[in-house]
């Protein structure tokens, strides 16, 4: 099986793509807040795709939308902001980023930028 706990890994999905998280058993599970265009926050939708044979979970999908900021809480090398843009053929990646950049991020858009612009500006290495 693949080690998702090293990088973030976004697979494609009927729908769109989707992050991939792999929880151990002796940790609590991770988690992840999208931060909403009008500045509130949710919990991530999740999806439960793998179990440890204690039934806690092992694998979870949570899908992720373009023009976003997801933040990964609970793994020890990935936890962090990622803001989620589209390439120029539509794929949606993403970049790790800072709450400051994140507020460049939230006012960029507001002008009309997308993220891949944004990021780009902010010297970050995009597709």
């Amino acid at each position: 099986m693949a080690d998702y706990r090293k990088k973030l890994t976004l697979i494609d999905s009927s729908a769109s793509r989707v992050m991939v998280l792999q929880c151990n058993k002796s940790e609590r599970k991770s988690f992840v807040k999208h931060y909403q265009d009008d500045g509130t926050t949710s919990w991530a939708k999740e999806t439960v795709v793998g179990w440890h044979p204690d039934k806690t979970t092992k694998i979870l999908h949570i899908a992720v939308q373009s023009e976003q900021v997801y933040e990964v809480f609970g793994q020890p090398n990935i936890s962090g902001l990622y803001a989620f843009y589209s390439d120029p053929k539509g794929k949606v990646w993403y970049c790790p980023i800072s709450q400051e950049e994140r507020a460049v991020l939230k006012e960029a858009k507001r002008k009309g930028k997308t993220f891949r612009d944004a990021l780009v500006e902010l010297s970050k290495r995009v597709f």
